[in-house]
């Protein structure tokens, strides 16, 4: 009778493995010896490489070491040679699962204003930060932050507490896309994808805080209002301006902060009840009694009147109709970015320009169309 193998394990070799063998591993092939004559000579072989590291006996079972092995089925081959010559071989097969390596994760993206004492409130005219946290064991090799598929430049991190950030702005207003992707050290990658709507903003300028007095409006109270705003800028900048602005929806809802309107995505909204002000719904939109002229473009409301104290409802819509039509925030007239109680402003071709005329086709023929403006 010569030797008999039997009891063949292959495991982990570290102690404190998870139970699965993956390629990351040192592996360990145990089998027991049994026969009536010792065992002179026994061997490991691993996909027909002979593996060098073989222990034993410990009793009657010897191990074999190897490892790590690549992802995938391997074969082993065990011969034991007595003292006598006699052989006993036994040949199996074991699989390697793909080691998990641990990548980053990227979380707590948030979207804001670069510059502290913000108003909360995603603009037109801010410069703004994307930040986020990343977590993984490996270090962080590469991180790099898209807005709109544009490489964003200032960008660092991360700090001790794991948090990177990308500077960039001011962009338009409207729904923007960013792209997050870090690289760690074990080559892992993680990407996080993402949106955030950027508004044109009218924010109420006022000397104190709101009395709690205000009346909110509803859709209906603004119709004869959104009527006259688009007449008047048709008025001013001709009848493409009415063409661009048939398809604009005008919503009452309630806005964060200090916002009158807010534009984005060719869509306007109104603050219900003026930021906690009230409004002032003009029942005659299409003049302006109520009001004293101060300049050509700029009016007071009158004491005693109902536009004292009140924000101007036609002057929010019209403003965050310039929007609409391309024109940015200017330092005053319509298209300022404050607007106090109390004061009417008019479009103006004066105070808009820079903003409408977007190209110019100089082919000496001074047609109007020209100014490519929309």
């Amino acid at each position: 009778a010569g030797p008999v193998i039997s009891q063949v394990v292959v495991a982990e070799a570290q102690l404190s493995g998870d139970g699965t063998l993956d390629s990351n591993d040192q592996l360990v092939i145990t089998w027991a010896a049994t026969g009536p004559n010792a065992v002179a000579v026994q061997s490991l072989k691993i996909d027909g490489q002979a593996a060098t590291a073989i222990y034993g006996p410990y009793g009657v079972y010897y191990a074999g070491v190897f490892g790590p092995v690549a992802a995938g089925s391997h074969t082993y081959t065990i011969e034991v040679t007595d003292t006598n010559g006699l052989t006993d071989t036994h040949t199996g097969t074991f699989d390697v699962a793909a080691a998990t390596v641990a990548g980053l994760t990227i979380s707590q993206v948030v979207v804001a204003e670069a510059q502290l004492g913000g108003d909360g409130t995603l603009d037109s005219n801010d410069q703004l930060v994307i930040t986020w946290a990343i977590t993984g064991p490996n270090g962080v090799a590469t991180r790099s932050l898209k807005v709109d598929g544009q490489t964003v430049s200032q960008v660092g991190g991360p700090s001790a507490a794991g948090y990177c950030y990308g500077v960039f702005g001011p962009v338009t207003a409207e729904t923007h896309s960013y792209t997050i992707q870090v690289t760690d050290y074990a080559g892992q990658t993680s990407t996080e994808k993402g949106t955030f709507q950027v508004l044109a903003a009218l924010t109420v300028e006022a000397p104190l805080p709101p009395d709690g007095s205000a009346i909110a409006i509803t859709d209906a109270d603004i119709n004869s209002i959104v009527t006259e705003a688009a007449y008047r800028l048709e008025k001013t900048f001709g009848s493409r301006a009415a063409t661009a602005l048939a398809g604009v929806s005008v919503e009452v809802t309630d806005l964060p902060g200090n916002l009158l309107g807010a534009a984005a995505d060719g869509k306007i909204l109104i603050d219900d009840d003026a930021a906690g002000y009230g409004w002032f719904v003009d029942l005659t939109p299409s003049e302006d009694e109520e009001f004293a002229w101060l300049t050509s473009d700029v009016l007071s409301a009158r004491s005693d009147t109902a536009a004292e104290d009140r924000a101007d409802l036609l002057t929010t819509v019209m403003h965050e109709m310039g929007h609409v039509l391309g024109f940015e925030h200017a330092d005053e007239g319509l298209m300022a970015e404050t607007l106090p109680l109390g004061v009417r402003r008019l479009p103006s071709e004066t105070n808009v320009l820079d903003h409408v005329f977007a190209s110019f086709d100089d082919d000496d023929d001074d047609d109007a169309d020209d100014w490519d403006w929309l």
